[in-house]
């Protein structure tokens, strides 16, 4: 399956879900593409302490069991330098990205009042409202480039020599980098990567989209 550079929009943010683990809030979107791009399906991840006003993602440097809450969190809502998939579903660019940081932060979450028994229903609720009034219906995920590679999914075995867990590849399609598709100089360096991949990374749209 050859990687695919694809340009489309976010048509929707479906009702949010609590993952299997019980760890995060589970926020599914679709992604329709344009043309020749793929749709793809995608999920953004979160805990709700994670959009309380204040909250210092470094606190989850503290301590082992926590540190892999720090990588989705630098993955999913934002790491400074690199592309979270919040930023990724504003095509980069930051004066949006700081409008959904500060639609969710006006939510007025508090942690303390979190419920302990279940999930936290109506947070979720007002959380996928912002999602949708944003991305979707002001736009901000339309144009949007993604780049959709081959999906990989973790095992329960571990690599003898280097103790890292097993990764195996599936036969589906998932994101693995967003960027601005109105950026030329990113653009130009995709169709080079293209070129010089002998049909393992294609570009599905024009050079010059837009």
């Amino acid at each position: 399956m050859p990687k695919l550079a694809c340009i489309g929009k976010v048509t929707e943010f479906v009702e949010a879900k609590v993952s299997a683990s019980e760890q995060y809030i589970v926020q599914r979107f679709s992604i329709q593409g344009f043309g020749a791009s793929r749709n793809i399906r995608d999920m953004l991840l979160y805990r709700p302490e994670w959009l309380a006003d204040g909250f210092d993602p470094e606190t989850l440097e503290d301590n082992e069991e926590t540190k892999g809450l720090l990588f989705t969190y630098r993955n999913h809502i934002s790491e400074k330098g690199k592309v979270s998939k919040l930023l990724g579903l504003c095509a980069l660019d930051d004066e949006k990205f700081g409008a959904v940081a500060e639609a969710l932060f006006g939510l007025s979450i508090d942690p303390a009042t979190l419920p302990q028994d279940g999930p936290p229903i109506d947070m979720m609720e007002e959380v996928t409202e912002v999602l949708n009034d944003l991305y979707v219906e002001q736009g901000f995920a339309d144009p949007i480039g993604y780049v959709l590679g081959q999906q990989t999914s973790k095992t329960d075995e571990v690599n003898p020599e280097t103790g890292k867990a097993i990764y195996v590849v599936e036969p589906y399609y998932e994101v693995k980098e967003f960027f601005n598709p109105a950026d030329k100089k990113k653009i130009a360096s995709l169709q080079k990567a293209a070129d010089k991949s002998e049909g393992k990374f294609k570009i599905t749209f024009d050079d010059t989209p837009f």
